[in-house]
């Protein structure tokens, strides 16, 4: 016996609500100093973060599931002057409107000014 196809239909799912990481808040500590420099709502709560060459630096990041289904978020320290000690991508598992501390990255402030970007997302 054999199978012959006369006809075929092919068609399309698309995928609706998945997570959609959103960035809440950042944290930057200089360990050297003791002075905390917080971002929210887009606007550093002291002034922009400072710190001298070799002082101890730790970053942390908060993110928030924007979405409507439970998903894995990612927060991401991207700079290409230093490299922190902790893994650059972190993840976690977020219910819709759920938000954590999500990131945490250390590093020693080189003799330069730096740039760091915190990304975020969501995985698929």
């Amino acid at each position: 016996m054999a199978y012959i196809q006369d006809s075929t239909e092919s068609f399309m799912i698309n995928l609706e609500g998945e997570g959609f990481g959103t960035i809440d808040g950042i944290e930057v500590i200089n360990l050297t100093t003791a002075i905390d420099y917080i971002w929210e709502e887009g606007v550093w709560d002291t002034g922009m973060p400072i710190a001298f060459p070799g002082d101890s630096i730790s970053v942390h990041a908060r993110a928030t599931n924007n979405g409507v289904l439970t998903d894995t978020i990612y927060v991401e320290f991207v700079s290409t002057e230093v490299t922190p000690t902790e893994p650059t991508i972190q993840t976690t598992v977020l219910p819709p409107g759920g938000g954590t501390s999500i990131g945490t990255w250390t590093f020693t402030m080189p003799s330069t000014d730096i740039n760091i970007t915190i990304n975020a997302g969501h995985e698929e």
